[in-house]
């Protein structure tokens, strides 16, 4: 399923479409991509012993999640296992508001909005969108761009122990950017060439905490 244009408003696309590619460069060519916690699921054998047994147990023909993740069992077994975990947890509400943050995260990062970005981002991500925005502010670079699709996200992994759970999904977008110099000299991309950007973006939160307390804390690219 893809969401056309239709569902946004004008200054969303032209936020989206503006930074996603930049967005994308600022992430992987600064330095290395920060990886998810890999003790999470080394914890999952220690938390809640019986639910999340459980939960193993039914994932594969668990068709709650058939429609929401990737071909495969993994994203489903991390599912059933925050579920097991967190019973108030609902992936729709989760894939809606992952989509708000994806947006509101290349959005921030175009106005140069730190305090969105710091709210929304681990500490390690935060440091080098901060350090790209100086960066960008002193070459005097400004992005014309448009979006032209947003596929909606589709789960890839989900993990959880008894303290955290996270949750990565994959962004695909379509868009036209360009960047161009303080003397409108074209440094980057093209004004007429359709560029798919996919992005895989891993959000977590302590289980303890609310709904809606989930934050970027890694990247890959795809």
């Amino acid at each position: 399923m893809e969401q056309g244009t239709g569902g946004y408003g004008l200054i969303q696309l032209v936020l989206l479409g503006v930074v996603c590619w930049q967005f994308y460069n600022a992430l992987f060519k600064q330095q290395p991509p920060e990886q998810p916690d890999q003790t999470v699921h080394k914890a999952v054998a220690a938390s809640s012993p019986t639910a999340l047994a459980a939960s193993r147990r039914n994932a594969d023909d668990d068709i709650r999640w058939k429609d929401v993740t990737k071909p495969g069992p993994g994203a489903a077994l991390g599912l059933s296992e925050i579920t097991a975990l967190d019973r108030k947890f609902d992936v729709h509400r989760f894939l809606d508001e992952a989509l708000v943050a994806y947006e509101t995260i290349l959005s921030a990062y175009t106005s140069g909005d730190r305090m969105a970005l710091q709210r929304l981002s681990s500490s390690d991500v935060y440091s080098t969108l901060e350090a790209t925005l100086t960066e960008r502010e002193g070459r005097k670079e400004h992005i014309e761009s448009s979006l032209v699709r947003l596929e909606t996200p589709k789960i890839v992994d989900a993990r959880a122990s008894e303290d955290a759970m996270q949750v990565t999904l994959r962004f695909i977008c379509e868009l036209v950017t360009v960047t161009r110099g303080d003397n409108e000299e074209i440094i980057d991309g093209h004004p007429t060439s359709v560029v798919r950007v996919s992005d895989v973006w891993t959000f977590a939160r302590p289980i303890a905490s609310s709904q809606h307390d989930w934050k970027l804390i890694a990247t890959t690219p795809d």
